[in-house]
């Protein structure tokens, strides 16, 4: 496991497109089952790989401890904090017109 890990941190740190497939994925988790979490975990890892919480805290001014909270599994990070923390590790949001429902 610790292996694995560490090779998915070794891809998001240099790897903006394995990186934004990474987060992608986890947020087709959000769409089919509702699961914030496994998106919220996700964007913590890359910011792991990036630099860490604290690297985090320094370049978006939020704090630490609000930003642990935020990236747990059961965080609500505004779209406000989403804006600050996902440019500094090279992301951004971005709408897409829905699938039409069949």
């Amino acid at each position: 496991m610790r292996k694995w890990r560490e090779t998915l941190i070794e891809k998001l740190k240099y790897n903006p497109e394995e990186a934004s497939e990474y987060l992608n994925a986890a947020l087709e988790a959000y769409d089919e089952e509702q699961d914030m979490g496994a998106f919220l975990v996700a964007l913590k890892t890359l910011v792991e790989a990036k630099g860490g919480i604290q690297w985090l805290s320094e370049k978006t001014k939020l704090n630490r401890s609000q930003l642990y909270r935020m990236l747990s599994s059961s965080g609500n990070p505004t779209l406000y904090s989403l804006n600050l923390i996902l440019p500094v590790v090279g992301m951004r949001l971005k709408i897409i017109k829905a699938k039409e429902n069949v």
